[in-house]
């Protein structure tokens, strides 16, 4: 016996239902960029490759080329306010200004290694990573820096709490913290011949880790220990930014942008394609934030700027299901982040006909919390079958998407026994049957004589829309009669065995 209704079927949703808030801003250029700050909402400046510096002043609507005064590749860049900065990259070179990025001028590093990123706990502290284990610490701004080694492999990223505790991470799997402020670096994971890219810790327990082949790596206990989290992809993943212990964000190779809302438990798949690579994801606060990355591959377009000003929240599905009840369909849904959420349109087809919109929910606006919804359609009109259900999610500016699908099995509300197929038969047929209450039902096939020949079912079932099959095999030509029997019902129908 094939059941095809289920009472209640809840489907965990970890797919979005629109596109994430993300809108390309014109950079103007065609080189690498590998890294964003900003010292307030508007203001802010971008680095890139063959010393590429990029200055807005209105959130990056605009952004202007600013002269580095250097041909290397530039990887890190900080601003203490809206004068003073620092920038850093290949070949060792550190530069500073002190008029808003206008002008830049030369600091030593004592090294001709490239630089590959960089962290700063207040104006004075900072220190800077790269190439060979590289580490530079200064203790004045960036005037003066001192340097060590944690080891032979490349250092890609470095991330400090405050003065004493840090980590850095980068090839052969290697993630090291030191308590000391840098003089001294502990090994505390190597995953294999995987490089990591990025590094990113909201507080002193919990951080994350992102590396080739699609590598998240997660640590609840200050870096001691790690453990692996499922990525859905096998791609580079080059950086990774959360904004509290649930939300977080990771980008990579072929635009793959991943997000999450439960600490990395999943993680959505939001967008990918084969153009552009991301680089780098940074927000300035838990609205606002740009992805930046490579020109682009295949269609030789400008650098690759991302922009969103909502936190890149999409409205999140957690759950859609439906119930029966007194002979309708109550469709629920729920949604744990929505942003400039209008609502939803409920849409349904059957097999042989297209989509129709059949009601409109109102949506909650913008909201971080869990929102629930519920439709109920009564079913006027619908004939017994399979039916699709799909939710149209519509924002303010038009902008929509749709949800996966719920498959329903419309069953008669009344007893019913349909005719098998095929018929005549030899020697399988099917038998459908709908039953509009739970209860004892059987089902039997008898001779012409009224011998049962066959108990096709025989117990207590719930309301639905079912499917049995019969085999004649062992019997010989004849008419046969099948009859299905309930507590307050029996019907009879008959079928033709020619063998």
């Amino acid at each position: 016996m094939k059941k095809y209704l289920t009472l209640l079927i809840i489907l965990f949703l970890s797919s979005n239902l629109i596109n994430a808030q993300w809108y390309n801003q014109s950079s103007g250029v065609y080189e690498n960029l590998y890294e964003t700050f900003f010292i307030d909402q508007n203001t802010g400046w971008i680095v890139g490759a063959n010393g590429r510096i990029l200055k807005t002043t209105n959130s990056g609507v605009s952004w202007i080329p600013k002269s580095s005064g250097t041909n290397y590749a530039l990887t890190f860049i900080k601003f203490f306010d809206s004068n003073n900065g620092i920038i850093a990259g290949d070949g060792g070179v550190i530069k500073k200004s002190t008029d808003g990025g206008n002008s830049w001028y030369d600091v030593s590093s004592g090294v001709y290694i490239r630089i590959q990123e960089g962290f700063f706990v207040n104006t004075n502290v900072g220190w800077l990573v790269g190439n060979f284990g590289l580490v530079l610490k200064t203790t004045d701004g960036g005037s003066s820096w001192q340097s060590s080694f944690t080891g032979p492999f490349n250092n890609y990223w470095v991330y400090f709490l405050d003065v004493n505790i840090g980590w850095v991470c980068g090839e052969m799997g290697e993630v090291r913290k030191t308590t000391d402020g840098g003089n001294s670096w502990e090994l505390k994971a190597q995953i294999g011949q995987i490089t990591l890219w990025g590094m990113h810790f909201v507080n002193e327990n919990v951080g994350w880790f992102v590396g080739e082949y699609g590598t998240i790596g997660k640590t609840t206990n200050g870096g001691e220990t790690w453990f692996g989290q499922f990525s859905s992809t096998v791609v580079n993943l080059r950086s990774v930014f959360f904004s509290n212990t649930e939300f977080g964000w990771v980008v990579g190779k072929d635009e793959t942008r991943l997000r999450t809302s439960n600490g990395g438990i999943t993680w959505i798949l939001e967008h990918t394609g084969d153009d552009y690579e991301y680089l780098n994801i940074y927000f300035f606060d838990n609205s606002k934030g740009w992805i930046i990355g490579t020109p682009g591959y295949l269609s030789g377009n400008q650098s690759v700027i991302l922009f969103t000003d909502n936190g890149g929240l999409p409205v999140e599905l957690k759950t859609f299901n439906y119930e029966f009840q007194n002979g309708d369909i109550i469709l629920n849904w729920s949604t744990a982040t929505e942003i400039n959420n209008w609502g939803f349109e409920i849409e349904r087809r059957s097999l042989e006909d297209d989509w129709r919109t059949i009601a409109f929910v109102n949506g909650k606006g913008t909201s971080t919390e869990l929102q629930e919804y519920s439709y109920t359609d009564d079913l006027f009109g619908v004939q017994p079958g399979l039916y699709f259900y799909r939710l149209k999610q519509i924002d303010y500016s038009g902008s929509y998407e749709y949800s996966e699908e719920l498959e329903i099995n419309v069953p008669l509300k009344d007893f019913s026994l349909f005719q098998n197929y095929p018929n005549p038969f030899n020697p399988i047929t099917k038998i459908k049957y709908s039953i509009p209450e739970s209860g004892h039902v059987s089902l039997i096939v008898t001779d012409i004589l009224g011998k049962e020949v066959s108990k096709l079912v025989d117990e207590i079932i719930e309301p639905g829309y079912y499917e049995t099959e019969f085999n004649g095999e062992k019997l010989s030509s004849g008419l046969y009669f099948y009859t299905l029997s309930s507590e307050k019902n029996s019907t009879t129908r008959k079928m033709l065995l020619m063998k």
